[in-house]
């Protein structure tokens, strides 16, 4: 398949060109970039702020059932820090 074949009118998708021969013909669009940009504030500022505030670089446990239950206490120690936080800003506020 040549690339001419992956051209593609914005918003004239077609079925037979796959996911990622659409993609760039997506995030060239105003839409697309807009849309793409915001993953940067949305899911992975998220992911940083774990690295950095909680020093989470790896699993220590081996397995999908034990990843996904250090990585549920990763995530419920965040939330919990982030609750904190809210609620001290809030008493300083009020006060």
């Amino acid at each position: 398949m040549g690339t001419a074949s992956a051209l593609v009118a914005v918003g004239q998708e077609s079925n037979s060109a796959s996911a990622i021969e659409r993609m760039p013909a997506k995030l060239r669009t105003e839409e697309g970039k807009k849309v793409y940009g915001k993953r940067k504030e949305i899911a992975e500022s998220v992911f940083g702020q774990v690295k950095a505030n909680l020093g989470f670089v790896r699993f220590l446990l081996r397995g999908l059932k034990e990843a996904s239950g250090e990585w549920a206490l990763i995530c419920l120690v965040h939330n919990i820090k982030r609750i904190y936080a809210y609620l001290k800003a809030e008493g300083e506020g009020g006060d």
